[in-house]
């Protein structure tokens, strides 16, 4: 059960980015980018502080035996390092893989054209909106 639970806690996370559904579509690439950043943070924060703290944090695993020849600090630093680094590495290749396929599709010029503010007061927006695909008529 508690596996299932983490695969369904998993499938939920990455559904803004990876969607395959057309009716719960994909976020817009911006979002994406800022809703990985957003994930990272937790992890980025709890691993920095236990990296850069200058004491023990745990005092149970300071007096625990050492299986390598590290200090209770630095192998609490080494563990802060691989939790901050090694937690958050793959958001950032999903960022960057975000950010790559938002750069093709705009170089191929599939992007929502922006209809300006002034135009909105005009009669011409109902047919500038009806050429674009996606966008309602007024």
């Amino acid at each position: 059960m508690q596996h299932l639970v983490f695969l369904a806690t998993g499938v939920v996370m990455w559904w803004p980015v990876l969607s395959p559904s057309p009716e719960l579509p994909r976020a817009g690439y911006l979002t994406q980018l800022l809703y990985l950043f957003v994930l990272g943070l937790p992890m980025s924060v709890a691993g920095a502080l236990i990296t850069l703290s200058g004491e023990v944090l745990y005092r149970f695993y300071a007096a625990a035996p050492r299986v390598w020849d590290l200090g209770p600090l630095a192998d609490q630093q080494l563990g802060g390092l691989v939790m901050w680094v090694g937690g958050t590495i793959y958001l950032w290749v999903a960022a960057t893989v975000v950010w790559f396929r938002w750069s093709a599709r705009e170089e191929a010029g599939d992007v929502e054209r922006a209809v300006p503010l002034e135009a909105y007061g005009n009669a011409e927006v109902g047919t500038r909106n009806a050429e674009q695909p996606g966008r309602p008529s007024s």
